[in-house]
């Protein structure tokens, strides 16, 4: 298949319309619609266009850079690849993309120098597909629990309120990474591709799909945080690499684990794989070593992240008091 055949935008319509049939079922009166914007960053949102007493309406926004971005660094991993999850999958084939180094931050530049005539072998066209559907349901669940959630209308309605202490985004950011964890999760075997299940023994066969969000997920935060026009800190959320980071726990509480020891070992690959394939798109050498782009600033975390439980807490009784949220 030919790079430029594919049409992303259709592709992401189309896992927009599933999730939005299956939300639909559970709230029958949301009106929610996707739009595609030609603005300079790399940015999803969800935005209340009219609050209906009955029938609120909302759109789902999101830049054609960011579409672009997200389709060819998947493109590309799936189809140079040589080894994805532990199993060595067949028939990679070079990235097209003759020019010099770059570092991570120029990553979207790189791609961007693909040439439109690339091809991915046949074989390997449902590892591209599987990576774009984990990426986009993570992102639009995301966005639909800001919707489902209530928190755009609490938003909309305590508008002062909201502005006046950053610790309620925070606390809304972490609810619909939440939600999206647990709604990827529900949809894991979809996403999986099969062709790596053929070398995998059978009690890996049972845990691959989770581990496979996991590095879907990782490194869709790893790109798209890397790259110099991502909004770093907005709201005073929290930072960056703390959502990375929580995101892949989130991702990995819900699988069974064997003690403990196992299940930092796979939290860590998820994280030190996402690295991996940074370096594999922008052609940069392997490392003989694992290793985790971008430190953690464990104190700000445990400061922040308590507040924003904290404010959880809180903003139940908001949300409830106003009709909105579960």
């Amino acid at each position: 298949m030919l790079f430029d055949e594919f049409s992303p935008e259709d592709h992401l319509s189309r896992v927009f319309e599933c999730l939005r049939s299956y939300t639909h079922s559970l709230i029958p009166n949301l009106d929610v619609t996707l739009h595609f914007s030609d603005s300079d960053d790399l940015r999803i949102q969800s935005k209340l266009v009219e609050d209906h007493p009955i029938y609120p309406k909302f759109f789902i926004i999101i830049s054609r850079r960011l579409v672009n971005l997200i389709n060819r660094c998947f493109f590309c991993f799936a189809k140079a690849a040589p080894i994805i999850m532990g199993v060595k999958v067949a028939n990679p084939t070079p990235i097209e993309i003759y020019e010099p180094y770059f570092d991570f931050d120029s990553l979207e530049l790189h791609l961007s120098r693909l040439p439109d005539d690339s091809v991915i072998h046949e074989d390997r066209i449902e590892i591209y597909l599987s990576c774009l559907g984990t990426a986009w349901d993570w992102l639009l669940l995301h966005e639909f629990a800001h919707i489902t959630k209530g928190h755009l209308l609490f938003i909309g309605r305590t508008k002062e309120l909201f502005d006046s202490d950053p610790s309620f985004a925070r606390a809304m950011e972490h609810e619909a990474d939440e939600y999206a964890a647990n709604g990827v999760m529900g949809r894991k075997v979809l996403n999986f591709p099969s062709i790596l299940i053929g070398t995998a023994e059978s009690q890996k066969v049972i845990d691959y799909p989770h581990d496979f969000a996991a590095l879907i997920v990782s490194t869709l935060y790893f790109v798209i945080r890397a790259q110099p026009c991502t909004l770093k800190n907005p709201k005073g959320y929290l930072p960056p690499e703390i959502r990375h980071v929580l995101a892949v726990c989130m991702l990995m509480s819900q699988r069974k684990w064997a003690d403990a020891d196992a299940s930092n070992e796979s939290f860590l690959r998820a994280l030190t794989a996402a690295t991996d394939i940074a370096r594999l798109l922008t052609q940069l050498p392997e490392l003989s070593t694992p290793s985790i782009v971008g430190e953690i600033p464990l104190k700000e975390y445990v400061t922040q992240f308590s507040i924003m439980m904290e404010k959880r807490r809180l903003l139940q009784h908001h949300w409830l008091s106003l009709g909105l949220g579960s």
